[in-house]
């Protein structure tokens, strides 16, 4: 689905190491009851409100005047992904500074079983707030924009609660032996801005592969559920008229080599 682009990363992770940013990397219990074993705050069903107010927020993440990114990675080929590994490049949510951050979030997954509707499931994951007490996600077209609040922080709320929050939802939500990387992105904008570049690439990529599908008279699903909510119909149109437009030029070739 998406070797390459999980290569691409990996030595995104490295140019940002040799340029200085801060890198640290977490290695989680895989094991499903391990992954939210003894987390400070409260996740399920009635934890929290889903709403974290402004004057109840320790930090801002992924504001549109910070930056964000998100996106997803898939594959079949579970070895490329480093089941359980949080990493961060950049300030943690301790050291935020003035309250806010820019925020980059990429979900890596891998199982031989994946197909279509996990990689559905497991972006609905990424982009919701999971009833995590003290924790608000306002997910807009191509933005991931959350709020933590002082309170969670002071209980000791962070990237790696997070992350194995994260990771549980995706194991029980989607496959029980799915391999699950997490990365965050904190350290400037220009940083989260080259992220998204690789994330404009992968919808792209997947909006092309729909689209084909679509001009070929066949049927494939999208990631939402309605194409005027999806991020990425202007790019999926856009394609899917180009495909249209050469099947038309093709045929039309055809037609005047007959005649």
């Amino acid at each position: 689905m998406h070797s390459g682009h999980i290569a691409a990363l990996r030595a995104y992770i490295q140019q940002k190491e040799a340029a200085g940013r801060p890198v640290r990397t977490d290695q989680l219990r895989v094991e499903s009851t391990e992954l939210t074993a003894g987390i400070p705050v409260r996740v399920g069903p009635g934890a929290g409100s889903g709403i974290v107010f402004k004057e109840d927020t320790a930090v801002e993440l992924g504001d549109p005047a910070d930056g964000s990114a998100h996106f997803l990675l898939c594959t079949r080929r579970r070895n490329l992904i480093c089941d359980g590994r949080i990493t961060l490049i950049g300030p943690c949510l301790r050291e935020a500074r003035e309250g806010s951050l820019p925020f980059g979030q990429v979900l890596l997954a891998g199982d031989g079983g994946l197909e279509e509707k996990h990689r559905r499931e497991l972006q609905r994951i990424q982009l919701s707030s999971l009833d995590i007490e003290g924790y608000m996600v306002r997910s807009t077209p191509r933005r991931l924009w959350s709020r933590v609040s002082r309170a969670a922080l002071e209980q000791g709320f962070s990237f790696n609660v997070l992350g194995g929050i994260l990771m549980a939802a995706c194991r029980r939500k989607v496959l029980p032996g799915l391999a699950v990387e997490i990365l965050f992105v904190t350290s400037n904008r220009a940083d989260v801005e080259e992220l998204e570049v690789f994330g404009s690439a992968v919808r792209a990529q997947e909006a092309g592969r729909r689209a084909d599908g679509g001009a070929a008279g066949k049927r494939e699903d999208c990631a939402g559920e309605n194409c005027d909510q999806c991020e990425d119909q202007d790019v999926c149109d856009n394609i899917k008229g180009i495909l249209v437009l050469r099947r038309r030029k093709e045929r039309t070739k055809g037609e005047s080599a007959e005649v």
